[in-house]
C-alpha cells in the first residue's frame, strides 16, 4: 500500500502485481499417491494399492513382499496379545524354474510352506498369473494361506494331530482371519473379498491340485473354512472341529426379471418316466399369476420337457409330451413369500406326486413321460430362445434324480447333506460357493451351472445370498473323490 500510494502521489502509473500461479498438482502422475508421500512423483506406480503405496513403478515381487510383511505383522501382534511369541518365517523365496528346497522339489504352478526350515516358496509365474487374471487379492490370499501353515506349526497343529486336508483348510481359515483384519484396517479395496473367494474356488479340489488330489478341499470346503476364520477370528481356527462345522450356508437370490443359472444339455438330464426334482425355495412374489420357472428344461416351442414352477400361491410341476402337450400339476397347499419350503415332485407310473416339507401334498395321475429336450437345464427362468418366466426369490439345494423317491426318502434327507454318489442322483447343486460365476454339480458328473449369460460377471447373474436353506453346511462333506 505504501508503494501504491507513493506512485500515485508522484503521478506515475499504478504498478501491476505479479500474475498468480495455480497451485501445484498434488498428484501429477495420477497414480493415487500424493506428491508429499510419492517417492516417484512423475512415474505412475505399477500396482497402486494399499499394500504397496510408495508411488514408484514396481515389480510383482514388491507387492508380494509387502503382503508378506503385513501378514506377519498381523500374526506377530496377535501372538503377543495372546501371551505368545511369533517367530517369523525364515525364507520367502520365489522361483521360475524347477529346483529344490529342504522339503523336496520346487515344482511349477505351486506355492507351499516348508516346515523343515519354516520357509514359504512359490512359483512367481504362478502368482503373477493370478494377479493378472483375478486381481491383487488373489496372490495376497495365497501368501496369507502359506503363512497360515506357519501359524499352524507354531501352535502345534501339525500331523498327526490334523490330517493333510484339515491342515489345508486350517490355513484357509487363518487366511480368512488376516483378511478380516485387513478389511477392518481399511486395507482392502472394493472387490478384494470377491477376489479371495474366486481364488479359493479356482484352486479347490478337484479343479487344481498343488500336490496330490483330494488334499486341499473342494471349493465349497475351502470357501467355508475361509468364511469361518473371517467371521470368528483366530480362535475359530484353532480346532478343526470349529472350522469344519457351522459354516454359513449360502444360496442364490433371483430378481424375477433377468437373472438365471444354466447347465448345458446332457442325456443325464432327460429324466424319462421315473424321476424326482427337489429344491429348497423361498419365493418373494408367490402371489403373481405368472408362471415362474424354478428348475426348468423347457422353452415352450416343442422342445420342452419338465419344469418345477411357482404361481398364484402354489408350486407345481409341468411336463411336456409330443402327443399330450403340456400337462400341469399344482399343489393343494398354499405357499407364502419369504419362507423356506422344501418342494419336491416325483413321477412314476404316470402319476405325479407333489411334496411340501417332506409331506405328501397331492397326487396327479395321467402324465406321460416328458419329452427328451435339447434345451439347457435352467434355474430361475425358462430356457432359450425365450428367456422368460423368471423366478423371484431364493433357491438352494437343487437335486435331480432319475428315480422316483419315496416320501420317507425325501423327508429323511431334505435337511441333510448328500454325498453326491447316491444311486439315481444325476445333478446336485448346493449353491454353497458363496461367490464366483459357477454353481458346481456335486455328483462329479460335471453338470456345473453358469451364472448368467457369460463366464464372467454380468447383469444376468443371480446374487450370492449369505444365509441359505436350513441344511447344514458341513464342509467335511463334498463330491465323490474330493
Amino acid at each position: 500500500m505504501l508503494l501504491v500510494a507513493f506512485t500515485a502521489a508522484c503521478g506515475g502509473d499504478s504498478p501491476v502485481g505479479p500474475t498468480e500461479q495455480p497451485p501445484p498438482d498434488p498428484d501429477p502422475d495420477n497414480d493415487g499417491i500424493p506428491t508429499v508421500s510419492d517417492a516417484c512423483p512423475t512415474q505412475a506406480e505399477t500396482w497402486n494399492n494399499v499394500f504397496d503405496s510408495d508411488g514408484c513403478p514396481d515389480t510383482s515381487m514388491d507387492l508380494y513382499t509387502a503382503v508378506r510383511a503385513d501378514v506377519e505383522a498381523f500374526w506377530s501382534a496377535s501372538f503377543t496379545a495372546a501371551g505368545l511369541t511369533y517367530q517369523p518365517i525364515s525364507t520367502f523365496q520365489s522361483y521360475t524354474t524347477p529346483s529344490n528346497s529342504p522339503c523336496g522339489a520346487l515344482v511349477l504352478n505351486n506355492a507351499f510352506y516348508c516346515g523343515s526350515n519354516m520357509g514359504v516358496y512359490f512359483d512367481r509365474t504362478f502368482l503373477d498369473s493370478y494377479l493378472s487374471s483375478i486381481g491383487d487379492m488373489a496372490p495376497a490370499f495365497i501368501i496369507s494361506h502359506e503363512i497360515g501353515h506357519h501359524v499352524s506349526r507354531l501352535l502345534g497343529w501339525v500331523w498327526p494331530r490334523v490330517s493333510k486336508k484339515q491342515a489345508e483348510l486350517q490355513a484357509d481359515c487363518f487366511g480368512g482371519v488376516w483378511t478380516a483384519d485387513a478389511q477392518d484396517r481399511g486395507l482392502l479395496e472394493t472387490g478384494d473379498l470377491e477376489e479371495a473367494v474366486t481364488t479359493l474356488i479356482d484352486v479347490g479340489d478337484p479343479n487344481i491340485s498343488w500336490f496330490d488330489p483330494n488334499e486341499h478341499g473342494t471349493p465349497v470346503q475351502r470357501v467355508g473354512a475361509f468364511l469361518y476364520g473371517f467371521l470368528h477370528g483366530p480362535s475359530g481356527c484353532t480346532s478343526p472341529d470349529d472350522f469344519l462345522r457351522d459354516i454359513p450356508s449360502p444360496a442364490l437370490w433371483f430378481d424375477g426379471v433377468q437373472q438365471y443359472v444354466e447347465v448345458s444339455d446332457h442325456n443325464d438330464l432327460d429324466l424319462g418316466a421315473a424321476f424326482t426334482i427337489e429344491a429348497w425355495i423361498a419365493p418373494t412374489n408367490v402371489q403373481s399369476t405368472q408362471i415362474q420357472h424354478v428348475v426348468s428344461k423347457w422353452n415352450g416351442v416343442g422342445d420342452a420337457s419338465y419344469v418345477l414352477m411357482v404361481s398364484s400361491d402354489h408350486f407345481g410341476l409341468a411336463t411336456y409330451d409330443a402327443i399330450a402337450g403340456a400337462l400341469s400339476a399344482w399343489s393343494s397347499n398354499v405357499i407364502s413369500n419369504s419362507a423356506w419350503y422344501h418342494v419336491a415332485a416325483t413321477m412314476v407310473g404316470g402319476t405325479v406326486r407333489l411334496y411340501v416339507n417332506g409331506l405328501l401334498d397331492s397326487e396327479h395321475p395321467g402324465h406321460p413321460a416328458p419329452l427328451n429336450s435339447t434345451r439347457p437345464l435352467s434355474f430361475g427362468h425358462e430356457g432359450p430362445p425365450f428367456y422368460g418366466s423368471h423366478y423371484a426369490g431364493l433357491i438352494d439345494e437343487v437335486r435331480v434324480w432319475r428315480i422316483a423317491r419315496s416320501q420317507s426318502e425325501l423327508s429323511s434327507t431334505m435337511n441333510a447333506l448328500l454325498s453326491g454318489a447316491e444311486q439315481g442322483l444325476v445333478g446336485y447343486w448346493r449353491f454353497n460357493e458363496g461367490g464366483g460365476d459357477v454353481a458346481y454339480d456335486l455328483t462329479g458328473r460335471g453338470h456345473d451351472g453358469r451364472l448368467g449369460s457369460t463366464d464372467g460377471p454380468d447383469v444376468n447373474d443371480p446374487i450370492w445370498w449369505p444365509v441359505g436353506a436350513p441344511v447344514p453346511a458341513d464342509v467335511a462333506d463334498g463330491p465323490p473323490g474330493a
